[in-house]
């Protein structure tokens, strides 16, 4: 964004919200004066827009009036490092690893012109053995002529509000207590992150016309697996082959994988949309017993959903349902207003037997399944201050391994910051969390029962910062 700043009069929200300090309902409400009043004449202008005078500064650097700088012709830029273990774990001095200790991290990428992208990546961790471990890359092609990009390698797919496609990763709870409720959808995009296990590898089209936004793609991959006879009994998600456990599961389950995605776009007023994926397996999954019988079992899968972002002068609704092969569903409805204060309210619920691997929906657990939730969250934003609040309540609907019976749990987050100077500011945090867990006790008998305990845990932070140079803080 630095090289290329967002031409203001042109930028869509989507674009807009591309520049962290941007939000939804700010880029909306840019937008609709931008409809209301015209084009801006210069980037001074957008302060008269409520809510921007506050963060003009921080957003300033990456917007422009006219039209965006053309990159240069050819540009290149590399990542290199090799880091070398000093002390001995216990797993090397007993030579449990079949490798070196040294880590290596390889990283190029390329531009040519604006329409041509080429990047590589290899890894290797501590303890394995070969040097390029982990290997991707990818190159994407832009046709601007007719409005088409293509991509073939390592790619990763986002829609929505992740329920059929979430992305490599997604913003969790923290100190922003606005942003992580809603996922930005970004569509089909080049992969180039050292975290296996979290790509699409392949060929993938995206063809935007008019109204209409059109993807689709092709996958094939292998994924670490512990395969015995035909039947898939765990998938390690580390991507650490050292052991001779570990490079036993190394590449051993082929996964093949489609999916598409149709948008409609309404102008300033957001967009509405469906996605669907389909899932082979080379082997079968292991079915479960227990409470863990809703775990996905079989050779194949698939879902589908339908998704909404619309965007009314401050005002932003969000959502998206989706429904997997199984029967389960899962659903995410949210409203997103910036009213002075920034307002959001998430609900969530996503049926214990809703089964995707590639879904990535806001909630308690990494898994998108057994839960329903209320998350609340707001931010009130001076000049030289910002207050935040979140509070989460949260449900699980079906028993889990630490709990033998259907949980529940609240979390609250709560800070005021104070930006006295450039040099100097200050802190001050609580995050309390209360969480229902099964904890085993002996009884009176000396048998082992497992009890449903709440306990609450809080933390209290506070904080000064003081740079009187830039080089020391």
């Amino acid at each position: 964004l630095i090289d290329t700043p967002l031409n203001v009069n042109a930028a869509s929200v989507e674009q807009l919200c591309t520049i962290p300090w941007i939000s939804p309902a700010l880029a909306a409400r840019l937008v609709y004066h931008r409809y209301r009043n015209g084009a801006f004449q210069n980037i001074a202008e957008i302060k008269r827009v409520r809510g921007f005078s506050t963060i003009y500064d921080k957003i300033s650097p990456y917007l422009t009036v006219g039209r965006r700088r053309v990159a240069a012709p050819f540009h290149g830029q590399g990542r290199h490092y090799c880091l070398w273990q000093v002390e001995d774990s216990q797993a090397f001095q007993q030579q449990l690893y079949s490798g070196s200790k040294h880590k290596l991290y390889n990283r190029l990428q390329f531009s040519f012109t604006d329409h041509i992208h080429l990047g590589v990546l290899g890894e290797k961790d501590p303890g394995e053995r070969s040097w390029q471990d982990f290997r991707i890359g990818h190159v994407k092609v832009a046709l601007p002529c007719i409005s088409t990009q293509v991509i073939a390698g390592a790619f990763s797919a986002s829609f929505g509000q992740g329920l059929v496609f979430g992305g490599a990763y997604r913003m969790r709870k923290g100190s922003d207590p606005v942003t992580p409720a809603k996922q930005r959808s970004r569509g089909l995009s080049p992969y180039l992150s050292a975290a296996e296990n979290s790509a699409f590898f392949g060929v993938a089209l995206s063809l935007r016309t008019g109204l209409f936004e059109m993807h689709a793609f092709t996958s094939h991959d292998k994924k670490d697996a512990r395969v015995e006879e035909g039947v898939i009994l765990t998938l390690p998600s580390s991507g650490l082959h050292r052991t001779v456990g570990e490079i036993a599961t190394h590449d051993q389950l082929d996964e093949f994988v489609r999916g598409a995605s149709l948008e409609v776009k309404g102008g300033r007023f957001g967009r509405i949309g469906c996605s669907w994926q389909n899932s082979r397996y080379a082997s079968q999954f292991a079915a479960q017993k227990g409470i863990h019988q809703h775990i996905f079992s079989g050779d194949h899968n698939s879902v589908a959903g339908m998704h909404y972002d619309l965007a009314v002068r401050s005002l932003n609704f969000f959502g998206e349902v989706a429904q997997s092969h199984s029967g389960g569903r899962a659903l995410v409805a949210g409203l997103w207003f910036d009213l002075q204060i920034e307002v959001v309210i998430l609900f969530r619920q996503y049926d214990r037997d809703f089964q995707n691997f590639y879904a990535c929906g806001f909630g308690e657990r990494a898994g998108t399944a057994n839960e329903r939730g209320v998350y609340y969250g707001l931010r009130y934003r001076t000049r030289d201050s910002t207050l935040s609040f979140y509070l989460d309540q949260f449900l699980s609907v079906w028993p889990q391994t630490t709990s033998p019976m259907p949980t529940s749990g609240v979390e609250m987050f709560a800070s005021a910051e104070w930006e006295f100077s450039a040099a100097c500011s200050a802190l001050v945090c609580l995050r309390s969390e209360s969480k229902e867990k099964g904890v085993a006790k002996m009884d009176g008998y000396g048998n082992s029962r497992v009890q449903i305990e709440r306990p609450r845990r809080s933390h209290l932070r506070a904080q000064l910062t003081v740079s009187p140079i830039k080089s020391i803080r």
